[in-house]
């Protein structure tokens, strides 16, 4: 692992901006065409099924997303997923996640059981494809939407999964850049690397967590990425590369080790 810094106070100018970057206006703009993209996806062309996981593309612009069934309940699969030092622990392609800074926001499309919190967070990628693609990272918001009270025991309606937010944990992200733009440099709080990565962008993707009508005590991921990684990679390479980390993300997370609590 390259670091396991978790937080990262941002002061001065650059915190001021965070908390601009980090508001009501751009993260109901994410949450929102999230939801919409996640429910369309449905429609998308089948690419592959495999170990239980069905991918679709979108071919009109390469948007990817690939469904299937976690071993855990939404909460603890949301942990996996958004703490740090826990997604160091099982994520094989993750070699570093650094949380910046971190907000808690008031989405007013969202139903009042429901809670928000945005961050900007720092992420770098190990080499892809047996080292044919370079490391890459990104600089991105991310927003978490999960129930504020506890929904594990409703009775669930298959039918809703993809309509009723209140059913659903969702970890939603999109790199800084033409829609999300920070003038400030953030740099010094970034952690120093022997290697430089190259700086890619994630368009608008992210993860839908949703019950499951077999047991309250499994979860049905959506998982949604576009990234444009930069540099001179074919687009067959790119298709392999996402492919893998569909894989590796569905496969080392239903073995992640679950901390009792």
């Amino acid at each position: 692992m390259t670091t396991e810094t978790t937080l990262t106070t941002v002061t001065g100018t650059a915190k001021e901006e965070l908390e601009t970057l980090l508001s009501t206006v751009n993260t109901e703009r994410m949450n929102r065409e999230f939801e919409t993209m996640v429910s369309d996806s449905q429609s998308w062309p089948i690419y592959s099924l495999k170990n239980g996981i069905t991918i679709r593309k979108r071919l009109s612009d390469n948007q990817w997303i690939a469904s299937g069934m976690l071993p855990f309940d939404m909460a603890t699969a949301l942990e996996l997923l958004t703490d740090p030092l826990t997604r160091l622990t099982w994520d094989k392609v993750m070699q570093t996640y650094m949380t910046l800074h971190h907000v808690q926001v008031a989405l007013p499309a969202l139903p009042p059981a429901c809670s928000a919190t945005a961050s900007l967070t720092y992420t770098r990628v190990a080499p892809a494809v047996g080292g044919m693609i370079s490391s890459r990272d990104f600089l991105d918001v991310s927003v978490v939407v999960h129930p504020a009270t506890n929904t594990e025991d409703t009775v669930v309606d298959p039918t809703e999964n993809l309509t009723n937010p209140a059913l659903h944990y969702s970890l939603i992200w999109e790199s800084i850049g033409d829609t999300l733009s920070l003038n400030a440099d953030v740099t010094p709080f970034l952690p120093a690397t022997a290697t430089p990565a190259i700086r890619a962008h994630n368009y608008l993707g992210g993860c839908r967590l949703s019950p499951s009508s077999d047991s309250p005590s499994s979860c049905i991921m959506h998982y949604c990425i576009r990234s444009d990684i930069k540099g001179s990679v074919p687009a067959w390479l790119v298709d392999m590369g996402i492919g893998g980390s569909f894989d590796s993300i569905y496969n080392e997370l239903r073995k992640a080790k679950v901390n009792k609590k």
